[in-house]
């Protein structure tokens, strides 16, 4: 059984990014398509295809696919498109069985552990967080009915267009999005008002969760069609984070990437990726330059190779 996951990138390649294709490789039943404008690195793992191009190309050719007029100014907007990947990238998936999103800022561990039955069982949707369908790795089996589910929400076609926005239409839509700036001097000005920004945000989400707003992201829509039974989906949480440690308030934690498994050290937990959300933008991270191992940590001071 061919999966595919589609991860778009564009800027320089991350200083983690060899470690993430260590991942990659540890999953040979698995495939990705990396789409970037950074040079494909050389060695590649031979589960790992690249399709290179710039923003503004990328731009054209979602906009040609989707029959939309999209102009990405933001690389951090094609989030809001991750759902419509069945379609736009039709032709590199024609012979997938299941295709994916994901995210770069993380390192899997065996990813057949988690969803290997339920691909053998044809589930329509897998997710792996219970509370909503992630971003950061869903699975779809390669239908024309899966692969349009985005356009049953009436908002699709603006969340797409507009470009100066994120909405986090993937996961959990804000119905009046996060604005994105092209230059990154605009974020000195952004943080001198992040207060007001972080009450705003507290004043949409009490009006999101009111039950008067007409929010139709992937999260309900995908529970509607399950709970209507017009698809099989599965959901759940079988990911960590450093964001999951710091909200629990434990600072001395210890993942494992050893021989394809990825776990906790103290709790010996497995997980299918842990995610870089937080560590990988504080000052002392600290990624040891990557080289072909059999094992690796992550602790809240960085990556370490383990000899």
């Amino acid at each position: 059984m061919k999966v595919t996951i589609v991860i778009p990138w564009f800027g320089p390649w991350p200083t983690w990014f060899g470690y993430f294709l260590q991942s990659c490789a540890w999953n040979r039943n698995f495939e990705w398509l990396l789409v970037s404008d950074a040079p494909a690195p050389s060695p590649a793992p031979v589960n790992v295809r690249f399709l290179t191009m710039p923003l503004n190309e990328f731009s054209k050719y979602i906009s040609s696919k989707l029959k939309l007029s999209i102009r990405l100014k933001n690389p951090y907007k094609i989030c809001d498109l991750k759902p419509a990947f069945g379609e736009i990238f039709s032709g590199q998936l024609s012979d997938a069985q299941y295709w994916g999103y994901s995210d770069l800022d993380l390192v899997y561990g065996n990813i057949n552990t988690f969803v290997g039955s339920l691909l053998e069982q044809s589930v329509d949707i897998i997710g792996v967080r219970d509370e909503y369908l992630p971003g950061h790795f869903t699975l779809y089996r390669n239908t024309s009915e899966n692969n349009s589910i985005f356009r049953t929400s009436p908002a699709y076609e603006k969340v797409f267009t507009d470009t100066d926005h994120h909405y986090s239409f993937t996961e959990r839509m804000n119905i009046y999005g996060k604005r994105l700036w092209e230059n990154d001097s605009y974020y000195c000005l952004k943080n001198l008002y992040a207060g007001n920004i972080k009450l705003w945000r507290r004043i949409r989400h009490k009006f999101r969760t009111t039950g008067h707003s007409p929010v139709r992201d992937m999260t309900n829509i995908t529970k509607d069609l399950s709970e209507k039974g017009l698809a099989v989906m599965v959901r759940k949480t079988c990911v960590r984070s450093d964001l999951w440690y710091e909200k629990k308030q434990l600072n001395a934690w210890k993942i494992r990437c050893q021989n394809g498994c990825v776990t906790d050290t103290e709790t010996d937990e497995e997980f299918l990726h842990f995610h870089l959300i937080r560590s990988k933008r504080k000052r002392g991270f600290s990624i040891e330059p990557w080289k072909e191992n059999r094992c690796f940590e992550i602790t809240p001071g960085g990556i370490s190779i383990q000899e």
